[in-house]
């Protein structure tokens, strides 16, 4: 009686894994990525409420710095990089801050130095929004997968391939 499994066993079930493993890590990739963004709107909304108190309490309507506002984001300062003085906050996925020109407050996604897509809350439409830097499908998949319909505001050439209002 032989006891054991034979080479051809083997292989099968090394085989069957690696297929189950080709489908289940994007899959897990996708549901990753989904949570950060899911927590970004998060602090993207808390910044929103603080921006509106302080507007309240100052009878200012100009972008306030991150500092001047009742909320503490984690992470670093950073300077901003659209030309303006103002700080933002650097975490290990996002940086968090406000647009130099609309004072909508923005969550940018990097990875080694690369804007992959940005959400922000837009208070002309009173949503979320989620803008995809330089049209990669991926990141257009996962706007829609929080609910995003194409929109052509986000920025100067969005289009609905680029752009998605989150409802």
């Amino acid at each position: 009686m032989k006891k054991g499994f034979t080479l051809i066993e083997l292989l099968v079930v090394v085989l069957i894994i690696g297929i189950l493993a080709a489908i289940a890590l994007p899959q897990y990739e996708k549901a990753v990525e989904k949570a950060r963004a899911s927590e970004a709107m998060i602090i993207l909304k808390s910044l929103k409420e603080a921006q509106d108190v302080y507007i309240l309490a100052n009878g200012a309507d100009e972008i306030p710095a991150l500092e001047d506002l009742d909320i503490q984001i984690p992470g670093e300062d950073e300077e901003s990089d659209d030309g303006g003085n103002r700080m933002w906050r650097r975490t290990k996925h996002f940086n968090y801050g406000f647009a130099q020109r609309t004072g909508n407050p923005h969550a940018v996604r990097l990875e080694e130095g690369k804007r992959l897509y940005s959400l922000a809350y837009y208070r002309a439409v009173d949503s979320f929004a989620c803008h995809v830097d330089g049209g990669d499908k991926k990141y257009a998949e996962l706007c829609k997968s929080l609910g995003g319909k194409g929109y052509t505001g986000c920025q100067a050439g969005s289009t609905k391939d680029t752009c998605f209002l989150l409802q």
